[in-house]
């Protein structure tokens, strides 16, 4: 609760949103842009945010953010791998496409 009252709301809510993104909401963000989604390839949600990461430094930096908002381990972001490492490597604990939306529903409880 402490680190909610330091960053503000508006800054908690934000990083929340950003990884709570679902498929219909970057079908949109796209469409708003002026491009096809259809044209745009795999709009699973950690993957649209992976590949923003990698084309983006301020956007990495505030991915960054918003996962170790709510992971208090070190994470690192893999977007070649289409993944975030989370812990050590030789754990060896990654969110994936696969289990990205157990994440996402954690973060909704």
């Amino acid at each position: 609760m402490g680190e909610f009252l330091k960053m503000g709301s508006t800054t908690y809510y934000t990083r929340l949103g950003l990884l709570l993104l679902t498929t219909p909401e970057i079908e949109n963000i796209i469409t708003e842009k002026g491009l096809n989604p259809e044209d745009y390839g795999d709009l699973r949600p950690l993957t649209y945010l992976l590949r923003n990461a990698e084309a983006s430094d301020s956007f990495l930096l505030e991915l960054e953010s918003a996962f170790s908002t709510f992971i208090d381990e070190e994470i690192l972001l893999l977007p070649k791998l289409n993944a975030v490492l989370v812990g050590s490597p030789e754990d060896k604990r990654l969110i994936t496409n696969d289990n990205f939306e157990d994440f996402q529903t954690i973060l909704r409880l």
